[in-house]
């Protein structure tokens, strides 16, 4: 279970990564700093 959340949090964080570097931004919330350093 744990593992699970951890990997749908770095698919979330990668995904959100493209979507920013898409748009222009790249400012992440804390959650997401975690996990794209």
């Amino acid at each position: 279970m744990f593992f699970k959340f951890q990997t749908d949090k770095m698919v979330i964080g990668m995904k959100a990564k493209k979507l920013a570097l898409k748009k222009g931004w790249l400012r992440f919330p804390p959650s997401y700093n975690v996990t794209s350093v």
